[in-house]
């Protein structure tokens, strides 16, 4: 919600590179007050390349995120975040040859009803007000 309101005034490339400067702030702080800041000089050039190319993949969803959010309400953008969880879990299913329990694929499923549930009903509502609109307008 506050992101929304942000997002009236600022560019979604600030909103998006703000978010994760300071989260990166924070991440470093957290890794300072817990004594691990020094092992992040031991990471090798494959770990490295690796934080790289994820940190290119965040920032670049965070930016597509804020971008989308500036134009849609806040709980479409929330509903379409749901669908995260179960594609990670294909992800991991395809890529690491791990297995689903039958009370994840249950919840993954449900997570998916209730999407197409609200993007549905949401459909079905802006189909009810443009036939008003179109009743209305021949009854002029």
């Amino acid at each position: 919600m506050l992101a929304k309101h942000v997002l009236k005034e600022l560019y979604a490339k600030t909103v998006a590179f703000g978010r994760m400067f300071f989260g990166s702030l924070f991440m470093l702080l957290f890794l300072a007050v817990t004594n691990q800041l020094g092992e992040i000089g031991k990471l090798n050039f494959e770990q490295l390349a690796w934080v790289i190319i994820t940190s290119t993949l965040l920032f670049t969803y965070v930016f597509f995120y804020y971008t989308g959010l500036k134009y849609v309400r806040v709980s479409v953008a929330a509903a379409l975040l749901a669908l995260a969880q179960p594609i990670t879990a294909i992800l991991s299913i395809v890529f690491s040859n791990t297995t689903v329990s039958a009370m994840e694929a249950i919840g993954f499923a449900l997570i998916i009803i209730g999407l197409v549930t609200i993007v549905g009903i949401g459909h079905f509502f802006s189909l009810g007000k443009a036939t008003v609109k179109i009743f209305l307008a021949k009854q002029k």
